[in-house]
């Protein structure tokens, strides 16, 4: 098996794992399929997470004019908006029958609020969806009010 020969600083070789773009590259370069590779101790490496901003950012940015999916954000949120509103009309009212259809639609909104935050479908709406369908849930606010009295 031979060694390839080492790499010069700013020579060009063909593209593939690990090419760089340098700004002053030559159009014809480009276009033969070879690309011009930055001396060593040029690359930047970013080593860190991304802030929070930059995450939320990386929902709303999208490189197609089409609009991105919202329907797993949009159905957590409407949901667990409905789980919150049948939970206080079965409270205020005593109806149980009308508390006890706010557990399974605060669970599907818990579902569906998962999925738009791991899948990138309505992530602001989903996480948003998340919060009250923890609200909505009767189990999650009976731990709450024994934790705390």
């Amino acid at each position: 098996m031979s060694v390839p020969p080492p790499n010069r600083p700013g020579a060009p070789r063909p593209a593939g794992i690990g090419a760089t773009y340098t700004a002053n590259q030559t159009l014809q370069r480009q276009q033969t399929g070879y690309i011009p590779v930055m001396a060593a101790g040029h690359t930047e490496v970013i080593t860190t997470a991304p802030t929070l901003g930059q995450f939320w950012r990386s929902d709303v940015l999208r490189t197609t004019t089409r609009r991105r999916p919202r329907w797993a954000g949009m159905a957590a949120f409407w949901l667990s908006l409905a789980a919150i509103g049948f939970l206080l009309i079965g409270s205020l009212t005593g109806i149980e029958l009308v508390r006890a259809i706010a557990l399974p639609l605060s669970a599907v909104a818990g579902f569906f609020g998962l999925i738009a935050v791991i899948a990138r479908i309505g992530r602001a709406l989903g996480f948003v969806g998340l919060i009250l369908a923890l609200v909505g849930n009767i189990f999650v606010l009976s731990w709450i009010v024994r934790l705390f009295s």
